[in-house]
């Protein structure tokens, strides 16, 4: 099989340069986005924070490879071509990680995530430390905003630490109380110390607005992955052919030296015996 031309290859790795980039920049917009909301779960580590880690280690690996493999390829030398080939073999399995976790994350956002910000809610909120003070504020932004009460629904604050620490009849806290479009409580009283939920969002959790901005998030991750691992498959291929073209014609011109050393020296005995 001939090997694919060289400014072909020279192309694939541009084109993987870019994916690098876009892999990055997708990377780092997540983290950037996720900022707002991971005061929910305390800063608890979750899989698309982790996955968008991975993601930013990918792209820089990438792009350092896809600079140099086009070096290697347009200078022709095996050392450059074969670091080249072990970094796109390095960075598809970090883009496999990525994939991995960021459609599981997507799949399992409900047990995955739901059950980190449950536990969060029930520790955390209204307690008396630095670091439930911002999980405190973020649950009540959340609550407040999109009119939802808790993950699942009001009941996430049953045996809560707010739940065993105050006079009210119901568990959730004030920030579930239906709102008029002024800003204000409408009835404060039968929110929290009545059977009647009328004037709360206890049965209405922030699991759908949570799962529509997270999941988005952990596909546009694994889109990007995905798209730098096409553009990796013909790349890696092609590189491997040229390395193998590369090493072969290193040692037809090994093989040759002798030849031409010979040569060069008979040529100098004739230019003698002629003088």
């Amino acid at each position: 099989m001939d090997p694919p031309p060289r400014c072909f290859v020279i192309v694939l790795f541009l084109l993987f340069l870019g994916g690098s980039i876009a892999l990055f920049g997708v990377s780092v917009w997540v983290l950037i986005k996720y900022e707002a909301v991971q005061n929910l779960v305390a800063s608890t580590p979750t899989l698309l924070e982790d996955s968008a880690f991975c993601g930013i280690t990918a792209g820089i690996v990438a792009f350092l490879t896809a600079i140099w493999g086009a070096c290697g390829i347009r200078r022709n030398n095996k050392f450059i071509l074969s670091v080249s080939v072990a970094g796109l073999f390095m960075t598809a399995c970090i883009e496999f990680v990525v994939l991995i976790m960021a459609f599981l994350f997507v799949g399992q956002f409900d047990q995955q995530y739901g059950s980190i910000a449950t536990a969060s809610l029930k520790r955390h909120y209204r307690c008396t430390t630095a670091a439930a003070a911002t999980v405190t504020s973020a649950w009540d932004d959340l609550q407040t905003t999109n009119h939802c009460c808790g993950f699942f629904n009001g009941t996430d604050y049953v045996e809560s630490f707010y739940d065993l620490t105050t006079s009210h009849l119901q568990p959730w806290p004030f920030s579930c109380c239906l709102t008029s479009e002024s800003g204000t409580i409408v009835n404060m009283a039968t929110c929290l110390d009545s059977e009647n939920t009328s004037y709360t969002h206890a049965n209405t959790g922030c699991q759908d607005h949570l799962s529509s901005m997270l999941t988005d998030y952990g596909l546009g991750l694994g889109i990007a992955a995905m798209i730098l691992l096409m553009i990796q498959i013909p790349l890696t291929i092609a590189s491997i052919f040229t390395l193998k073209l590369t090493y072969n014609q290193n040692e037809e011109s090994e093989s040759l030296k002798p030849i031409s050393i010979a040569l060069q020296k008979s040529s100098r005995a004739n230019v003698y015996y002629d003088s």
